[in-house]
């Protein structure tokens, strides 16, 4: 099992979890400035900019390819691929899709623990209980949870090196047509 893993040939069945590339650099930014010690950035923008130019290492648009082509070529109908904002708009259906997909006989009470389980509050809550709390409370990995604020950060030259570099990714995704 993995997680922010890159499509590998050791992987033979999958649940790929994906979601807009704009929103997840804003959920980078914000993990990134609230956890490194290191690196500082005067804004988003600032981020933006030596994130797409690879600065940082994990690259979005290259890790949702090795998934949606090499991945897919490669593991077919043992991947499952899954958009984080379908999974937000109905978890149930989602969740319950997964479940089948793995082989878990589910109940429709099982899908609702399991839903409640993973709300932001409760994996925050899980969070404190294993890494303690912070000194700073809005160091949270989990932030809000939400879809498109990346419409609140983005400027037009931030979204225009965005699309120069993903969107491909984001046709894959199923973001673009």
């Amino acid at each position: 099992m993995g997680s922010h893993t890159w499509y590998r040939e050791s992987i033979h069945t999958a649940v790929y979890l994906v979601r807009d590339g704009r929103d997840v650099m804003v959920s980078y930014y914000h993990n990134f400035v609230t956890r490194n010690e290191r690196d500082r950035v005067s804004g988003f923008p600032q981020f933006a900019e030596r994130y797409l130019s690879g600065r940082y290492g994990y690259f979005w648009p290259e890790h949702v390819e090795s998934w949606l082509t090499t991945g897919k070529a490669r593991l077919a109908d043992r991947l499952l691929v899954v958009r984080y904002e379908d999974m937000k708009a109905n978890p149930a259906s989602v969740v319950g899709q997964v479940a089948t997909f793995l082989g878990i006989t589910h109940t429709s009470e099982q899908l609702r623990l399991a839903i409640d389980a993973a709300s932001i509050d409760k994996m925050r809550a899980y969070e404190r209980k294993v890494e303690g709390v912070h000194n700073d409370p809005n160091k949270s990995f989990y932030r809000k949870g939400e879809s498109g604020q990346w419409d609140e950060y983005f400027t037009p030259d931030v979204e225009a090196r965005f699309w120069a570099v993903s969107t491909n990714a984001m046709r894959l995704a199923g973001y673009i047509d």
